[in-house]
């Protein structure tokens, strides 16, 4: 069972800001004062109410490498969703990229954290900061 606590992020607020190099598969929770894991059960935090999450956006300090992606993706109960974004080669340094076209509603109690996957070989991209917007009733 995993380690959840209630929280869901506010309108416009930085959910995890780090200079992580990231490379294979890591989680990192919706709050973002943990580490990124290889483990996704301690990475999950549970809603406390309806909420729709939309507007994933990524603060890219430097792109990935040529020919390397990184893809960032909302989990949600273990799943993922469409919301998403990936960086590429072409992607500017110290850039914005986000998902504007994708939301995911999300129930009381269900389980949310973020999965970051890198293909290709150390050094992959840096990521500074994730941000997203919520509604909730």
């Amino acid at each position: 069972m995993p380690t959840a606590s209630p929280y869901v992020p506010t309108i416009g607020q930085t959910i995890y800001s780090s200079e992580a190099v990231l490379t294979g598969t890591r989680y990192f929770e919706i709050e973002g004062s943990r580490t990124p894991s290889v483990t996704r059960g301690n990475q999950e935090a549970f809603v406390d109410r309806f909420t729709r999450l939309m507007t994933l956006r990524v603060f890219v300090s430097s792109p990935p490498a040529s020919g390397k992606t990184v893809t960032i993706k909302l989990l949600k109960n273990g799943s993922a969703t469409d919301l998403a974004v990936t960086l590429t080669s072409s992607t500017s340094a110290n850039s914005w990229v986000a998902d504007l076209e994708h939301e995911v509603s999300a129930n009381r109690e269900d389980l949310l954290c973020f999965e970051v996957t890198t293909t290709g070989s150390f050094p992959s991209a840096t990521i500074q900061t994730v941000t997203m917007t919520r509604e909730t009733s």
